[in-house]
């Protein structure tokens, strides 16, 4: 062998033109073979290399039942490399569930454990493969930045704008507006065949709706109608230019206008000499003054010193005002929470109950075939929107045309005589 040339080999180019790695490569090879073949012969033991045959008989195999197929013909003795991963009989899907479920124990534990470690553990989540569990971080969120105060508020306006922060939900986005049923259980007397006490007490109900509506037409009717003159009361044309010229023509008395003229004029008195008030006066007046305010302050303060002996029915007092004011919570509680069952001013119209569905006695029939039918059910559940607070009550417009129809005759079909 010639001798080998000693070249620089610092630079990447001149390591594949000198080095020469064919033995490495060789060795690697034999290691290759070797292994899959099923290891080193050196390594192994004579048990393993060698068989003693103590049956002098053959054990003699058809063609069809010895006879290898041809898919592993090929790869002969080399197929005693274990596979990489052990082939488990179960399908994929449970054990990706069996694996999900490891994990989530594993978090429940590690949770009930945290507030005894100290550091913070990092959260890991097992993804849907076999042994993969990776810790899911955003690598383009900014943790470590600080934002400073004065412009937080305007990154939040800007986040929510552009989509990139979603909007506080308010707590009474998914509360129900009413407590009240989407059904509500009908009076046992409108039954088709009722028992007679409870159909009394419906009739006794429809009366009462009865009685107030007449009631209150009859109030309007007094507060309205009654009120104004009836057509041959009313005053006319003539009558009212008379009641409004009365006193117009009489004459007037002159002495009665000066009078009254004099009576109108003012005029500040004068003021003298004598009403002006001496410097001394004056003083004595401004020391009284100042005598009054330091009597009153002494007295604000003896009323502060003895405040001090009644702390015992300062503390009652400000109990009974503490029990006060929890009753007034209690009672705003409990008017809110009747509120919920009734129906609000959604608009500027009233709920107004429908009517009742009541069938006389008469109109009761033996069978369902014979009832009289009452209310109508599309009626009934519009109402019931309204009644909790799903739609606002409503009444239906009157239609008018802004301009009236033009009709117009068309040439072929006018009457030319």
């Amino acid at each position: 062998m010639g001798k080998k040339v000693r070249v620089s080999k610092n630079r990447k180019k001149n390591w594949n033109k000198v080095c020469d790695i064919k033995d490495v490569e060789e060795y690697l090879e034999e290691k290759r073979l070797e292994e899959r073949i099923g290891g080193s012969v050196f390594e192994k033991t004579d048990d393993q290399l060698f068989v003693i045959q103590t049956d002098t008989k053959d054990d003699v195999l058809s063609k069809k039942t010895g006879k290898p197929l041809r898919c592993f013909s090929n790869i002969g003795s080399y197929t005693k490399v274990p596979p990489p991963i052990n082939i488990s009989q179960k399908p994929y899907s449970k054990k990706i569930k069996n694996n999900l479920t490891r994990a989530v124990e594993k978090r429940s534990k590690r949770v009930a454990k945290a507030p005894q470690l100290k550091k913070d553990v990092p959260q890991k989540v097992v993804q849907k493969g076999d042994l993969f569990a990776a810790e899911i971080r955003d690598l383009w969120a900014d943790e470590g930045k600080s934002v400073d105060p004065e412009i937080e508020d305007l990154i939040k306006f800007r986040d929510e704008y552009t989509c990139k922060r979603t909007p506080k939900v308010p707590e009474h986005r998914y509360q129900k507006p009413s407590l009240l049923p989407a059904v509500e259980v009908p009076h046992s007397g409108t039954s088709y065949n009722p028992d007679f006490f409870d159909h009394q007490d419906l009739l006794r109900e429809a009366v009462k709706v009865e009685e107030s509506k007449q009631k209150e037409e009859m109030h309007l009717k007094r507060v309205l109608t009654d009120m104004f003159p009836s057509k041959a009361e009313a005053p006319t044309q003539e009558s009212i230019l008379q009641e409004m010229s009365q006193g117009l023509f009489e004459e007037a008395d002159p002495e009665e206008d000066n009078q009254t003229e004099t009576a109108l004029l003012s005029y500040n008195p004068p003021v003298s000499h004598e009403n002006r008030l001496p410097k001394a006066k004056r003083r004595r007046k401004k020391e009284m003054k100042e005598k009054e305010r330091l009597r009153k302050l002494e007295k604000l303060q003896k009323k502060r010193l003895s405040e001090v002996y009644r702390i015992k029915s300062l503390k009652s007092e400000i109990k009974k005002e503490a029990k006060e004011t929890q009753k007034k919570v209690e009672r705003n509680l409990q008017r809110r929470a009747e509120k919920m069952f009734k129906p609000r001013t959604l608009s500027k119209y009233k709920y107004e109950n429908p009517d009742l569905e009541v069938n006389l006695s008469e109109e009761l029939g033996d069978s369902l075939r014979t009832l009289k039918p009452e209310g109508n059910l599309l009626e009934d559940r519009y109402k019931s929107l309204q009644r909790r607070n799903l739609i606002e009550p409503r009444i239906r417009q009157k239609f008018q045309r802004r301009y009236k129809l033009k009709v117009q005759v068309k040439r072929s079909h006018r009457d030319f005589k």
